[in-house]
């Protein structure tokens, strides 16, 4: 099935076709990089592009998410995610938004600390 992967450690918005419903081994692999498995992930839903950004739910606690991205006014998120819609019964399908859609909604996210506060500085993808 056709995703999106958006990769902040990279800098890159991709079209990929390894993702498989209902399989989610194929949705860890994604998340993945090499020798930072993700084992654990979280959905976040953006309702105004229709879409579910699927993201390692321990990168923060772990220490394996060092990038950050943010899709238009969502918190930002830790590591890759996966960009994918529902369907009616809530099965995954392709993305309804456009592999452009979602490059002119990311934002890349440089965390800094200014005075002991942690601030986010943040960079359009596209």
């Amino acid at each position: 099935m056709r995703a999106i992967l958006i990769d902040p450690f990279e800098r890159t918005i991709t079209e990929i076709d390894t993702i498989e419903p209902g399989n989610l081994d194929s949705y860890y692999a994604a998340l993945s990089r090499p020798g930072a498995p993700v084992t654990t992930f979280d959905v976040a839903r953006y309702d105004e592009a229709d879409i579910d950004i699927y993201v390692d739910d321990e990168g923060l606690i772990t220490g394996r998410a060092t990038a950050f991205f943010q899709l238009g006014d969502l918190d930002p998120l830790a590591g890759r995610g996966v960009v994918v819609s529902t369907d009616d019964e809530g099965n995954s399908m392709p993305p309804r938004a456009s592999l452009e859609q979602v490059r002119a909604m990311t934002r890349w996210i440089t965390p800094i600390s200014i005075n002991g506060k942690i601030c986010f500085l943040r960079e359009a993808a596209a």
